[in-house]
């Protein structure tokens, strides 16, 4: 069964158009280099450390969290939402693996491809789905 996750496309979506231009979603963390190959959990804690020695304990967990869920649980089926400013928000299925795309934005190094599928308004969902 698919799974539905949430990405963005930079600080409020500024990167949006290259996403839907170049039809991925993605992640940061510029100073990783290889991505795709990393292999387990324990290898891209290792990398995290080595790539940004002086973040903190609370913001590395946090970057390994979402950079965990982009690289081993998001698959290829799911869907993902992309929010952009205006409201708008974006719906696609990811159609591809991990890839590092150097040549992109920074906060779109690393994608998955998608194909976009549809969007609708921000105000069109219940209010408390979109604080859960």
């Amino acid at each position: 069964m698919a799974q539905v996750w949430v990405v963005r496309a930079g600080k409020a979506g500024a990167d949006s158009d290259v996403a839907f231009k170049e039809s991925v979603v993605g992640v940061g963390w510029s100073e990783l280099v290889g991505l795709p190959s990393v292999a387990s959990e324990e290898e891209l804690r290792a990398r995290l450390a080595e790539a940004y020695p002086d973040e903190g304990q609370g913001a590395r967990s946090q970057s390994f969290g979402q950079l965990r869920t982009f690289l081993f649980t998001i698959n290829v089926g799911d869907l993902v939402l992309l929010p952009t400013s205006g409201g708008t928000i974006h719906v696609g299925e990811v159609t591809g693996p991990v890839q590092e795309r150097p040549e992109l934005p920074a906060m779109l190094r690393f994608t998955r491809s998608v194909n976009w599928i549809g969007s609708f308004n921000r105000a069109a969902v219940q209010q408390d789905l979109v604080y859960s």
